[in-house]
Parts: structure tokens; C-alpha cells; sequence
């Protein structure tokens, strides 16, 4: 399978997009970091990767009407991904999940985004594509 993150975007309550507060493309951005490490989750073996995008020459525009500020150098988008190599069982809030060898979870944290609005929230486009068995 493969994961894809797409654009990032800024939105407010009502869902829609904050002009100029949005990233296009993740996938298109330069100065990302990268690490990848085998890892131990829960007594089964993972492999982690990790991205990090650090916003502060990315997103530079203020937002309109004043409000909101530029990034600064902890304004970070990380994206952690666990490949399981056997099964496991993960708390994630309130609940249990059951992952299969070959499974797939994926965290998406933001760190220090300069909202323009405290009701305003992210939208994080993605695709996972599955090659089907031959």
C-alpha cells in the first residue's frame, strides 16, 4: 500500500477553507525531515517512519483582517506511520484495536499552527492505495 498526504488546510467552523492558510501539497514541500527505525509496540515489531514539516518557510502568509500570526520555528506537521510485522493490540483514546501483521496506523499531530481563529480547525487530505493480490 502506499499513503499519500495531500493539502493541508486551515478552515474555519463552518468548514470552509482560510484564504492563504493552507499548504497544497505535502507531498510537493520542500525541508522535510525524514527517520525511519524498527520499533517495539506493544511486545510486536513495527516499523516506524516519521515526517517532520517545519511551517516557518512554508506557510508565511498573516491572515486577513490581523488576526492569527506567522509561524515560527516550532510550528511543525509530523506524521508518524507503523507497519506491524505481527499482531497487536493499541489503545487509541477510549478504545482497543486489533491490528493484523501487515497493518497500517498513522498519527497526524500539528505543533504551534498559527490559527487565525480559535474556532478554526485542519484538514488533512490523504489516499491510501491497496495493490490488489494478481
Amino acid at each position: 500500500y502506499m499513503l499519500e498526504f495531500g493539502a493541508v488546510n486551515e478552515v474555519d467552523s463552518s468548514g470552509k477553507k482560510v484564504s492563504g492558510r493552507s499548504i497544497a501539497s505535502l507531498a510537493a514541500e520542500k525541508g522535510i525531515t525524514w527517520d525511519q527505525e524498527s520499533t517495539v509496540v506493544n511486545g510486536t515489531g513495527a516499523t516506524k517512519t516519521r515526517m517532520d514539516l517545519y511551517l516557518k518557510d512554508t506557510l508565511t502568509k498573516e491572515c486577513q483582517g490581523g488576526g492569527g500570526r506567522v509561524p515560527d520555528s516550532k510550528s511543525v506537521i509530523s506524521i508518524e506511520t507503523f507497519v506491524f510485522t505481527g499482531a497487536a493490540t493499541i489503545e487509541y483514546g477510549n478504545e482497543t484495536l486489533e491490528m493484523s501483521a501487515t497493518s497500517l496506523k498513522y498519527n497526524v499531530k500539528s505543533t504551534n499552527w498559527p490559527f487565525c481563529d480559535q474556532g478554526n480547525s485542519l484538514q488533512v487530505n490523504m489516499d491510501v492505495k491497496v495493490k490488489g493480490d494478481k
